[in-house]
């Protein structure tokens, strides 16, 4: 029988804070023993091993590297470390930069005549004349941050000039994209699901709080904290799951609770709090497709209505009722006033009131 030898993988656990890790250098294979707390730790050690092993002593030194032996340098000493798919990027992104460069400041040839100034330039120019999304931009950025921190470890700059190039801040939410049901069409919604064995507790608790469709998903049973009696009092919310990585709490009133009690006893060994029928665990796509999508169309809903039109749907009946906005933010489990306010639609109701409310009485 042929012997199958196993993959390589470059780090084996050797006890409860020992590893052993395998590294290439100087064309031969070297092990060694590494004190970690977790295996991620241990392949950190591995790769700073194997990036250090690159750096030779005969490297060009700072002032004498061009831009093109650098990115060629990068992707050479590189190639053990960074998956090939993430080292085309990197190479593609770069030469744009090069090319940009070569356009608008010919003299630049050297990796050390990148400064500060000249990334936000090249910032500014992907914001102006080019078609990529604020996300895409900042990508650009992160990985060019990280080609020139590659750079001054090989000693071919002598500061990180991307490092001190700010991303693009989080755009706020924008409302005339989404739209905004009517109590009519959440009315609808509502009678859709009634009874309905898998999406019933997980609509009713989406459409009371406004809560985002991948977050509620992961809420898990021993998330509810309940009294002495079982009554469900508040659920708490894990930093993990968040978009702001902040710890939170949902309160709950008599209305809610009934709906978390509904959902506590469904499945008892599934984990998750808002489970489908078959007991397993309900996802955003699966919610869409099985639940809202078939009953805008059997309700003759022309809105296009996703999970996160109830937030919406939420941040407005909050508002025009005359609610604090921090209190509203505890329900909503927005962080930035700024963000919870741009869910705000202006109405025709809305815009009455407020002509109601400065009008000059005898005139």
């Amino acid at each position: 029988m042929r012997r199958v030898r196993k993959k390589y993988t470059g780090v084996r656990r050797r006890g409860d804070n020992s590893f052993e890790i395998n590294y290439y250098a100087d064309g031969k294979r070297r092990t060694e023993s590494v004190q970690a707390f977790s295996e991620g730790e241990a392949y950190a050690i591995r790769l700073k091993r194997l990036s250090g092993c690159r750096i030779e002593h005969n490297a060009p030194s700072i002032g004498e590297t061009t831009l093109q032996a650098a990115i060629e340098y990068y992707l050479n000493r590189t190639e053990k470390i960074l998956m090939a798919r993430t080292r085309q990027r990197s190479s593609c992104i770069y030469r744009h930069f090069v090319g940009f460069l070569a356009r608008r400041y010919p003299n630049v040839t050297l990796a050390s005549q990148v400064t500060v100034d000249l990334g936000n330039k090249y910032k500014d120019y992907l914001l102006s004349e080019t078609s990529k999304t604020p996300s895409g931009i900042n990508t650009d950025i992160t990985k060019l941050r990280a080609i020139f921190k590659c750079f001054h470890t090989f000693r071919f700059v002598g500061e990180n000039p991307f490092k001190q190039v700010e991303k693009i801040p989080k755009r706020l939410a924008r409302p005339e994209k989404k739209y905004l049901p009517t109590d009519l069409e959440v009315k609808a919604i509502l009678n859709g699901v009634k009874d309905d064995p898998s999406y019933e507790e997980i609509t009713r608790f989406l459409v009371r709080t406004g809560r985002r469709i991948d977050e509620t998903t992961r809420y898990e049973k021993t998330d509810v904290a309940c009294d002495e009696q079982g009554n469900p009092l508040f659920i708490k919310v894990r930093a993990e799951i968040t978009k702001t990585k902040d710890d939170g709490e949902i309160p709950l009133d008599g209305e809610l609770a009934g709906t978390v009690s509904i959902a506590l006893s469904k499945n008892p060994k599934q984990k998750f709090l808002f489970t489908n029928q078959y007991g397993r665990k309900i996802t955003s796509t699966a919610y869409i497709e099985y639940c809202l999508r078939p009953i805008c169309r059997r309700e003759e809903i022309k809105g296009n209505i996703t999970p996160h039109c109830f937030r919406y749907y939420v941040v407005n009946k909050l508002l025009n009722a005359g609610v604090n906005p921090k209190d509203a933010m505890q329900i909503t489990g927005h962080i930035d006033i700024g963000s919870f306010l741009s869910y705000l639609k202006s109405t025709k109701d809305g815009i009455q009131r407020a002509l109601a409310a400065t009008k000059i009485g005898g005139q």
